[in-house]
């Protein structure tokens, strides 16, 4: 029988755009920036690159030894001189004499609302400033059939609706800070999987059925809802802000298809059939650097020119990310609002 039967190893493609970007991005000095899901990966590359342009980092992510690594390896930037160039080209960059303020690590394990809370409750004080980007870039594929603590599918609660409750929990800071500097941004992070396979969006996964959804193709539709949940969130966050007439953009990017240490995890998880592989196989053989997955974020979280309510990504699977034609669809937008407060038990969005 042809086809891929075992997982290959992850190849290291060389990065083709990431470079040239992130030199055009502007300073992100006197910012503070969350990301969730930052300690390896797309999310850990982002913040190398706010905390490179002077950003504040707040890194949200669970208690882990890489954890406690990317944390220190964003903190190295406190000691760069300012225009040495010892960090490359980057600190050249500045001419300013204000300190590189590096990385703050916050405890939270994103499959426990009450771990959401927790860190919500530590970056409230410690940010009483506000928080002028959230991205909301943590996630995992593939997982088998398994509910958390709280009873939701793993996959839906990690990727999308301990975001949406993070959100609620510090949207007045997110206002504060765009009414003190301008603006304000949210970035949630979809990818190609929203539409892989065809189905629309469902509220019934968002509910309380975590390990009775299905196991076998059915842990990939569980993740389809997920990440199509990331995108229909920031369309309808983005008209909630508008409405409330705040100046909170709010956008989402996908990476393409990026070699990232995502697709080893899923085959760690049980993703592990014929069909598993063939499909994570075809990721790596199209994919781009994982430098050059994180383009879209991180041109939704420092770009001045991008506007709320912009969709980036590359046009296919490799490539510089690009405003992308909108995938807007206001009844299930409406549909996952109203299914992720129920989830969440959020009354009145952004009311503690």
């Amino acid at each position: 029988m042809g086809g891929c039967t075992s997982l290959q190893t992850a190849p290291d493609p060389r990065s083709q755009v990431y470079d040239r970007v992130l030199s055009s991005m502007p300073s992100m000095e006197g910012k503070t920036v969350l990301i969730t899901g930052c300690s390896s990966g797309l999310g850990y590359t982002l913040a190398m690159a706010v905390a490179s342009k002077k950003g504040r980092v707040l890194m949200v992510n669970r208690p882990s030894a890489q954890a406690s690594k990317a944390l220190a390896s964003i903190n190295a930037w406190k000691d760069v001189e300012v225009d040495s160039g010892s960090h490359g080209s980057n600190s050249r960059e500045y001419s300013s004499n204000a300190p590189y303020p590096g990385g703050e690590l916050f405890e939270c394990d994103l499959n426990s609302f009450a771990s959401v809370k927790k860190a919500a409750e530590a970056i409230r004080k410690e940010s009483p400033e506000g928080i002028h980007v959230m991205c909301l870039n943590a996630g995992i594929q593939a997982y088998e059939d398994k509910a958390t603590i709280d009873g939701f599918d793993v996959q839906v609660q990690t990727n999308h609706l301990s975001h949406f409750l993070l959100t609620s929990l510090l949207w007045d800071l997110v206002l504060k800070a765009a009414e003190t500097s301008g603006e304000a941004r949210v970035v949630t992070h979809t990818d190609q999987a929203r539409k892989n396979p065809k189905k629309n969006f469902a509220p019934s996964y968002l509910e309380k059925k975590g390990g009775g959804m299905g196991g076998g193709a059915g842990r990939w539709v569980r993740y389809q809802q997920s990440k199509l949940a990331n995108l229909l969130f920031a369309y309808e966050l983005g008209e909630v802000a508008k409405k409330a007439g705040s100046k909170v953009k709010v956008m989402c990017a996908h990476p393409g298809s990026a070699v990232t240490g995502l697709h080893m995890k899923s085959a760690a998880n049980g993703a592990t059939t014929w069909a598993d592989n063939s499909r994570l196989n075809a990721a790596f053989k199209k994919g781009q650097s994982t430098e050059d997955g994180t383009v879209g974020i991180l041109k939704a979280c420092c770009d001045a020119s991008m506007r709320s309510g912009d969709f980036l990504g590359p046009k296919h699977a490799a490539g510089d990310a690009e405003v992308l034609p909108a995938e807007r669809d206001e009844a299930a937008q409406k549909l996952c609002w109203d299914a992720s407060m129920v989830a969440c038990g959020v009354k009145e969005f952004g009311k503690a």
